[in-house]
């Protein structure tokens, strides 16, 4: 048996294959690319398009349990076409071959983002999605996504998993992801910028046992995976807790931050309306079920803190190499590689 991994490269993937591994599982990873996220592990990778389905084909067998991560979070609401070929034709692909293959396990990641909230009710693993409810470009797809995923396991007796997870913070944040640009910008002292609401932070070791918990205790059903609500100015005033820092945060209107949408790229329509609504999610099936105790935010945040200042501090050491090799570079080729073509051209 092999786990079979898409999306490895990212924030859950590169986390989710590495504690694989480290648990002596055989690991497959379907990938376009390997980058320093996931370079040089023990694990069998291959290379090609993972939403092709010959590829597909060949690599996914019946006794695999293949977890589908890949996918394309549209920030800026202005990738429909990608976003739709990734999130949505892509998990319908991964999902029928899972299929037609009989594979051991399919788990499917979704996204809390999909779900419908009305008001400040709490809010549960759905059992109907409802896509048309969502305009932007990530939750339209992400929905479509899962309610196929949902349909389509009506029909097959292998088991399927659909997990929500919320917004994702934790170490080995490569790209980085989203929070990860904004916990970036916070410790390069950039200003910060108050407003009105919050999200839902999970750690990512929390949702890789999640994951390790239902694939080693054959669960079924869904799970909602989430952490702890936090709002914008809590997101500032921990970071620069934890930085030692005394740093006030600028409260801005709504009506200015929506001016300034289209010069900032971490803010768009789709953040606002995200930070905005109900987040009020109920994780019991996580804590009893899949015996997740959630991290506190505070520890999580000191992992992503870490991650991100270790990954600053080897970029500015390189930086500096690169610097300071560039007069022993320019010396060693007007001394030798210069010099020599000259006295080429002399002979000739």
């Amino acid at each position: 048996m092999a786990y079979v991994v898409t999306g490895a490269t990212g924030h859950i993937g590169n986390n989710l294959v590495k504690r694989l591994i480290g648990l002596n599982q055989k690991v497959r990873i379907l990938t376009r690319r390997v980058d320093e996220s996931i370079d040089n592990l023990q694990a069998e990778y291959k290379i090609g398009d993972v939403f092709n389905r010959e590829f597909l084909l060949e690599n996914i067998n019946s006794e695999d349990v293949v977890i589908h991560l890949a996918g394309v979070i549209d920030v800026k609401n202005n990738k429909k076409e990608q976003t739709m070929k990734i999130n949505y034709e892509g998990t319908k692909l991964i999902t029928d071959i899972c299929i037609e293959k009989k594979v051991k396990r399919y788990i499917y990641f979704s996204s809390v983002d999909c779900i419908y909230k009305e008001n400040d009710e709490e809010v549960f693993e759905p059992t109907k999605i409802y896509p048309d409810k969502f305009i932007d470009n990530y939750s339209h797809s992400k929905a479509l996504a899962t309610e196929y995923v949902m349909e389509a396991r009506t029909n097959t007796d292998i088991p399927i998993n659909i997990v929500y997870p919320s917004a994702v913070i934790g170490t080995n944040d490569f790209k980085p992801s989203s929070i990860g640009n904004v916990v970036s910008d916070i410790i390069d002292g950039k200003m910060q910028f108050g407003i009105k609401g919050g999200y839902n932070f999970v750690d990512v070791d929390d949702v890789v046992n999640a994951t390790i918990s239902i694939i080693n205790n054959e669960l079924e059903g869904d799970y909602l995976l989430t952490g702890t609500n936090v709002t914008v100015y809590e997101l500032y005033d921990k970071v620069n807790e934890q930085l030692n820092r005394k740093k006030k945060t600028m409260h801005i209107p709504l009506f200015i931050v929506k001016l300034f949408i289209p010069f900032t790229p971490y803010l768009s329509k789709f953040v606002l309306k995200t930070i905005m609504e109900n987040h009020n999610y109920n994780n019991q099936k996580m804590i009893e079920i899949l015996k997740i105790q959630p991290t506190s935010f505070e520890d999580t945040l000191k992992k992503q803190l870490n991650f991100l200042r270790k990954e600053k501090n080897e970029k500015n050491v390189n930086k500096s190499f690169r610097i300071n090799c560039l007069p022993s570079i320019n010396w060693l080729y007007r001394r030798t590689i210069k010099n020599s073509l000259y006295r080429w051209m002399d002979w000739l």
